[in-house]
């Protein structure tokens, strides 16, 4: 706690010198953040892990503190469990078929040189896992995120030192700047209730979450303005707006990444689930899929989602046209069957579009073998 390799986050606030309650005011500490990605020529994305990713984008700050801890990926995975008797594999194999899941680091937390935090001794620069994650929920099991240190959840490291004067005693509730580092602290803290909770509960949070948006005031003013409109009836053009402005609207208060998840688990999984490989940037990308990749995106297939997710909008909409009190109650394995049979109208419809502009495509290249 006092060495100079100690993990100090703290970085100085407004006052001249480095002190230990640096940690208490409205100046947070940068992370750097895991990136994935998924590029495979019809699809493009790339996000932090879900529990990073706030309204405002990627979350690239954490409360600062002198002396955490450190996030590591397991030396040995391969080691079986035996509390009381033998309980199989600590990490179990996939139950989809893919890799094994395992631990990882999702974010980075860096010490700066010359830290003396109140008299301990300088720091030496170095890095170290601030927050690591498991996505249990591939093995069937539940899923963990640990963190460097419990004081990214306490008070003193973000609304400040009881009973101190001045800025101090405020935290970041101190300035418009620290405020706004609240908020995005806060969209971590959201996102881990989401991230452990149960498959289960996660759907039904989805259906929830879709129920809402059917009437939000920007999607019903986009189209869903009336109930008359019928999913069967309704151009691929008018789907694609409709799940533009629901991911965005969503996207503004739940964060882009879980609009993508959103879409991928709710509508996509019960639809064509042997296309979330190629899509899902946060599962480990089939080897078959970087081998058919030549580098070049002559395509953009992500209108697909929004075609997919608005249709599936539009069938709840016309399945349940009142925003009755009692819908709250609704089943969510129902609201899941009537979005997936909206989205397969408006796959297919996305499908047949995106087939028309390869047809274009083959006529250009028989313009340009012709020129020769």
């Amino acid at each position: 706690m006092t060495g100079e390799r100690r993990n100090d986050t703290n970085r100085r606030g407004h006052d001249v010198t480095s002190e230990f309650n640096d940690q208490s005011d409205d100046v947070p500490q940068p992370i750097q953040p895991k990136i994935y990605q998924r590029r495979n020529g019809l699809f493009r994305f790339k996000f932090p892990h879900p529990v990073l990713c706030g309204p405002k984008g990627v979350i690239r700050i954490m409360p600062d503190h002198p002396h955490e801890g450190e996030c590591i990926e397991p030396p040995d995975p391969d080691q079986t469990l035996n509390i009381g008797g033998p309980l199989g594999p600590e990490y179990p194999a996939a139950i989809d078929a893919g890799t094994r899941p395992l631990p990882e680091i999702i974010s980075i937390s860096t010490v700066l040189s010359g830290t003396t935090s109140s008299g301990k001794n300088p720091t030496i620069s170095q890095s170290f896992g601030g927050i690591s994650a498991y996505d249990g929920h591939r093995a069937g099991i539940g899923c963990v995120v640990t963190d460097a240190t419990w004081h990214h959840f306490v008070n003193i490291n973000l609304v400040g030192e009881i009973g101190t004067p001045g800025p101090k005693g405020l935290g970041f509730l101190d300035t418009p700047a620290g405020q706004g580092h609240f908020e995005e602290i806060k969209a971590y803290y959201r996102n881990l209730t989401v991230w452990l909770a149960r498959p289960q509960r996660i759907k039904c949070m989805n259906a929830r979450l879709s129920w809402t948006l059917v009437w939000s005031d920007r999607v019903m003013e986009a189209v869903l303005t009336t109930a008359d409109i019928k999913v069967a009836e309704v151009d691929v053009y008018i789907f694609r707006i409709i799940g533009q402005h629901a991911r965005d609207v969503l996207g503004r208060f739940a964060g882009q990444c879980q609009s993508i998840r959103l879409v991928l688990d709710l509508v996509l999984q019960p639809t064509i689930p042997e296309l979330i490989p190629e899509i899902d940037p946060w599962i480990p990308e089939p080897q078959a899929l970087r081998k058919r990749f030549d580098g070049i995106d002559w395509f953009d297939a992500s209108p697909l989602l929004d075609i997919a997710f608005g249709a599936g909008l539009v069938a709840l909409r016309e399945a349940f046209p009142i925003p009755d009190a009692s819908l709250r109650d609704l089943e969510t394995e129902r609201v899941v069957d009537i979005m997936s049979d909206g989205a397969r109208i408006g796959l297919e419809q996305g499908f047949r579009s995106m087939a028309s502009a390869g047809r274009l495509v083959q006529r250009h290249m028989r313009y340009g073998n012709s020129a020769k």
